[in-house]
């Protein structure tokens, strides 16, 4: 994770790593990372979050401390595109607006 830790932003009182997962699969090839997303998610999101907080607070990043949490927004990832077509095509025609 210390490749990606320039990539973190603060937006309000967050800071935010955008990864591209795409481009994460390319350079992390640790089989396990894919496992857990694949089958539990929000703890290998956790765990890939307090990954990037310790480099940070190993690097003494300015704004840090214990308590700072970093959340992952997770993009360009295949099976979640399809899982949001699918979540979309569910709803489809449950709301019907008519405009007069």
């Amino acid at each position: 994770m210390i490749m990606f830790y320039k990539k973190v932003k603060k937006e309000d009182t967050l800071f935010i790593l955008p990864l591209d997962f795409q481009h994460f699969r390319k350079v992390c090839t640790l089989e396990e990372v894919y496992d857990a997303l694949e089958r539990k998610p929000k703890e290998a999101l956790i765990c890939m979050s307090a990954a990037v907080h310790k480099v940070l607070y190993d690097l003494n990043v300015e704004e840090w401390d214990d308590s700072t949490k970093v959340n992952i927004r997770l993009h360009n990832h295949p099976e979640s595109m399809i899982a949001l077509k699918n979540l979309k095509a569910a709803y489809i025609g449950i709301f019907n607006f008519t405009m007069s």
